[in-house]
C-alpha cells in the first residue's frame, strides 16, 4: 500500500470514528460486558458489540440503542453527545423439569406474568423439552430471563388421542437469580351428559368464588371448543377433578343458557339434563 493509500485510510477511518457514537454496555455491578450487542432504535440501521471495554460504536445518527447479551435482561439507553451507557440488570431464570407421563409425546411449557413487573410480551415465554446429553431422560424445559415478579407455570400436553389438556399454578413471587420448578399436573375427568335434545352447546366453565392461593394449580381443556350433544342428546366433556366447576346447555342464537349446573366435585354416572 502506498503513502497516499496509507493516507486515505487513515483518514477515512478518523472520519468513520468522528462519525460515531459511543456505547458502553456495564453489567449491574457497573463492570463492562464483553460481546454484547448494540441496535440503534428508530429509523436509523446500526448495530454494534461491544469489546473488552464494554463499549461499542454506532452510527451518530443513533438517538436510542437496544443492549442485550444471553446472561442478563436486556436494557434501552438514549444516546446524549454521542455518548450513552446501557446498564444491564438480573434476570430470573427459570428452569422446570418436564413430566416423562406427559411429555411422551410432546408438550409446551410457559412462564406467564400477572402484570407489574413485566408485561405479557416480556414474561411469555416458551420451553421446550430436549434430551439431556448422552441420555435418554427429556432435559429441563429452559426459558429466557424474565424480570422478577409473579408468575404462573403453564405446561400443556396430549390426553387421549386429540384433547389437548393445559395445566398451571401460580408459583409466587421470583426474584433475580436461578429458579427450579416442578411443573404441576392433574389429569382430566370424563363427565357423560345426557340431554332432551341434540344440537345444545354445551360449556364448561370455572366456579369463580373460589380464588386462587399460590401453590394452587388448575386445568382445563385448551383449546376449549364448544360440545355439541349428539343425535341422542349425549355429550362428554373434559374438567378439572380437584375443583367445582359448572355445565351450562346454550340453544343456537340465545345467550341465556337453557339449563345449568354446578358441581363440588365429578358426579358418579351420567349427568342427566331435564327441562
Amino acid at each position: 500500500m502506498n503513502a497516499a493509500c496509507v493516507v486515505a485510510t487513515l483518514a477515512s477511518a478518523a472520519i468513520s470514528l468522528a462519525e460515531a457514537a459511543e456505547v458502553t454496555v456495564v453489567d449491574p455491578a457497573g463492570r463492562p460486558v464483553l460481546n454484547a450487542a448494540v441496535i440503534c432504535l428508530g429509523g436509523e440501521s446500526g448495530v454494534g458489540s461491544t469489546g473488552a471495554d464494554g463499549m461499542a460504536r454506532v452510527p451518530d445518527a443513533c438517538r436510542r440503542v437496544h443492549c442485550e447479551i444471553r446472561d442478563f435482561l436486556p436494557a434501552k439507553a438514549a444516546i446524549v453527545d454521542g455518548r450513552a451507557v446501557c446498564r444491564l440488570a438480573e434476570g430470573v431464570a427459570i428452569t422446570a423439569a418436564p413430566l416423562p407421563s406427559v411429555c411422551e409425546h410432546g408438550c409446551h411449557a410457559s412462564v406467564i406474568g400477572f402484570g407489574g413487573a413485566a408485561s405479557e410480551g416480556d414474561s411469555k415465554q416458551t420451553g421446550g423439552p430436549g434430551r439431556a446429553a448422552g441420555g435418554t431422560e427429556p432435559d429441563h424445559f429452559r426459558f429466557k430471563l424474565v424480570p422478577p415478579g409473579r408468575y404462573r407455570l403453564r405446561i400443556q400436553g396430549l390426553v387421549g388421542e386429540t384433547d389437548m389438556w393445559v395445566c398451571e399454578a401460580d408459583v409466587g413471587t421470583l426474584a433475580a437469580g436461578a429458579h427450579q420448578l416442578t411443573a404441576f399436573w392433574r389429569d382430566p375427568a370424563r363427565v357423560r351428559i345426557r340431554a332432551p335434545r341434540p344440537g345444545l352447546t354445551v360449556l364448561v366453565g370455572r366456579r369463580l368464588d373460589r380464588a386462587d392461593r399460590i401453590g394452587d394449580g388448575r386445568c382445563s381443556r385448551y383449546p376449549n371448543p364448544p360440545v355439541e350433544t349428539t343425535a341422542d342428546g349425549k355429550a362428554e366433556v373434559l374438567v378439572d377433578p380437584a375443583h367445582p366447576f359448572v355445565i351450562e346447555l346454550h340453544e343456537s342464537g340465545r345467550d341465556a343458557p337453557v339449563a345449568r349446573r354446578e358441581f363440588e366435585a365429578v358426579p358418579d354416572g351420567e349427568v342427566v339434563f331435564r327441562f
